[in-house]
């Protein structure tokens, strides 16, 4: 009985060791929130890219963001919020764009989500033509004694 009882008690011990204890670490999450999937936008100055950032694991404080364009860092290694948000604003062209926003946490996982949109040239404006004016009152051509007040009609 008393080898049995050593026998079982080693067994627990060994059974419970740290090494037995395994952690897990999954993928932070990344969702672009200012650009739905094939979405239109006018070409402007610059595009203000907004997404958010969220890991079980880890706070935000402890990942890092990073927006691509067409596969070219735009913000790259930036700390977000501290609820998650992260911005970026970068210069596109005319064209299909893919926008990819990646979070990755301290242990090097990362997450992604993508979105594609169209960038168009802005339709021209209408064409400045000046506005016709005319003037009713007063009549060209009267005369008016200094100090009698004028009415103005147009």
């Amino acid at each position: 009985m008393r080898a049995t009882l050593s026998v079982l008690l080693v067994g627990w011990l060994t059974g419970c060791t740290e090494a037995a204890l395994k952690t897990v670490n999954t993928a932070p999450t990344a969702l672009i929130t200012s650009h739905s999937d094939g979405s239109e936008v006018e070409l402007g100055s610059e595009l203000r890219l907004i997404g958010r950032v969220a890991d079980d694991e880890h706070g935000p404080d402890a990942l890092t963001a990073s927006w691509y364009v067409n596969g070219t860092g735009a913000c790259t290694d930036v700390e977000p919020l501290d609820d998650g948000t992260t911005v970026c604003e970068t210069a596109v062209s005319e064209g299909s764009v893919e926008i990819i926003l990646e979070a990755t946490d301290p242990k090097n996982l990362s997450g992604k989500d993508t979105v594609r949109i169209t960038v168009v040239v802005p339709e021209a404006p209408p064409e400045n033509v000046p506005p016709s004016v005319s003037i009713l009152s007063p009549i060209e051509g009267v005369e008016y004694d200094a100090g009698t007040p004028i009415e103005l009609k147009g």
